[in-house]
């Protein structure tokens, strides 16, 4: 799809009208929606067909061009990301009626502008994403919207943030991609050789295998993917910007069998997502690289597949750490905390001011908050709140969960310095903080549990069915606003 900004619109199909909603719940019109359109809408809010609900839309088809009117909710509950929303419904929506071609002006909403300009970019890329590439035949040709024009005497003033959206926006989609593979497809190798593909220039990456790892002492990451074929990986990618800089940490694991404690089969398929971490983590650094950022950034994944096999490892294991520390391992399911271990402790070796982790870690996360946030926990009040309003207004929303020290008496092991599960059933989301917590020692640190947003089971106005890209923005956004 071809984005572009324009001072007004021009030839395009479908043009694009925005209506708030009253306090009491009735559609405003919008201004300029005069004639025929106008006529059109005043009778479909009076029958009720159109109420101005966020994300509600109205068809005029019966003119040329079409206009469609996306509804915005209340003025007061409007946000940065319910013009993400507003956008990407509109664009979904155009798509899926076939149209190539549409206009959408700059919402009038008393926030600032160049934001807007930017999450209109992000709004109209994610939302027609699709991922479709294994079809070997289909039903229908595939829709798709060829053109999309934000027009507005100010987007020319603010096009370079038009352009900022377009690249957080095929960053997210780029992380999609990558997640939305299966495990035949992606491996520990597969990882790393997307991670190689950003060498050069100012990122330096390297990838340390089985050899490495071993002379390193990072046998976390080996415990971990001990029973697969698929040889582990530990990736470092390193933006050489100014500064010390901020270094992004994911877990990988191509897929989850949980290995000797091994999953029910229900639902198995969808521990292809357990390695959305390091999806996000490489799309990041992906779009760092298009940016340009100013500052250094280091992104570190660990990538390994969990399965049971003769050589896979087992509970009652103990493993010696990159870190030193030692971990008793008493369910092998528990196994993306274990890689982490050695991931983190690695990241805090590059000399950095804050490490942030994106993992799908625990279901009990998913109990705790759904699929509307991410669980964010962390050792330094001002990184939390600053990841915090990150994910707000980047849309990746987050949730500061209690860090107190009665959970990381929970992890504790009589027989190594830490076990990898805390009590059954009892707070699961805090021990496996309280655990990733004992593997860095001196850096301000978050961690988000990604384990109830990374990927989706039935569509949202910019997110399809399947990986969300989950925490791109939203480090984008943090690495924004740390300038």
């Amino acid at each position: 799809m071809k984005l572009s900004v324009s001072q007004e619109a021009s030839k395009q199909q479908v043009i694009a009208a925005f209506a708030f909603q009253s306090d009491d719940g009735k559609a405003l019109k919008p201004s300029g929606l005069q004639g025929d359109a106008g006529a059109f809408y005043d009778e479909a809010v009076k029958r009720g067909a159109f109420a101005g609900k966020a994300s509600e839309i109205l068809f005029v088809d019966t003119l040329k061009p079409v206009v469609a009117v996306v509804g915005l909710g209340t003025q007061k509950d409007f946000s940065f990301d319910g013009a993400r929303k507003a956008y990407g419904a509109f664009a979904s929506s155009v798509r899926l009626r076939g149209y190539s071609t549409a206009a959408a002006p700059v919402i009038k909403c008393g926030l600032d502008a160049e934001k807007i300009i930017q999450v209109a970019a992000e709004g109209a890329l994610l939302a027609c994403y699709s991922f479709d590439k294994y079809f070997s035949k289909k039903d229908e040709p595939v829709k798709n919207l060829a053109e999309f024009v934000l027009y507005g005497a100010e987007v020319v003033k603010y096009k370079d943030s038009f352009s900022r959206g377009m690249v957080y926006g095929e960053a997210t989609n780029y992380c999609r991609d990558v997640d939305n593979e299966p495990a035949n497809v992606v491996n520990p190798e597969y990882l790393a050789q997307e991670a190689l593909k950003l060498a050069g220039g100012k990122m330096k990456v390297t990838v340390y295998g089985k050899t490495e790892l071993k002379k390193m002492g990072a046998n976390a990451i080996l415990a971990v993917g001990s029973g697969s074929a698929s040889e582990p990986k530990l990736v470092l990618m390193e933006w050489q910007g100014k500064g010390k800089g901020t270094a992004f940490v994911g877990k990988g694991i191509t897929f989850d069998t949980g290995g000797i404690s091994i999953k029910p089969s229900n639902s198995m398929d969808e521990m292809k997502f357990d390695k959305s971490g390091a999806c996000t983590v490489i799309a990041l650094m992906k779009a760092v690289k298009e940016l340009n950022y100013a500052g250094r950034v280091v992104g570190v994944f660990g990538a390994a597949e969990n399965m049971p096999s003769g050589s896979a490892y087992r509970p009652g294991d103990i493993i010696k750490t990159l870190s030193g520390k030692t971990i008793e391992v008493l369910n092998t399911d528990a196994e993306g905390r274990v890689l982490l271990a050695d991931a983190l402790a690695f990241a805090e070796k590059q000399d950095v001011d804050e490490i942030i982790d994106f993992a799908t870690l625990t279901g009990a996360i998913v109990v705790a908050l759904g699929d509307v946030a991410a669980g964010l926990f962390g050792n330094d009040d001002k990184l939390v709140e600053r990841v915090r309003a990150a994910g707000e207004e980047s849309g990746d929303r987050c949730w500061p969960m209690p860090n107190w020290p009665e959970y990381d008496e929970k992890v504790k092991s009589l027989v190594a310095d830490v076990k990898n599960i805390g009590e059954p059933g009892v707070a699961g989301g805090h021990s496996g903080a309280s655990f990733l917590k004992t593997f860095v020692e001196k850096t301000p640190w978050a961690h988000l549990d990604i384990a109830g947003t990374a990927w989706n089971k039935k569509p949202s106005p910019y997110r399809a069915v399947g990986a969300t890209g989950v925490g791109v923005r939203l480090g984008l956004t943090l690495l924004e606003r740390k300038k």
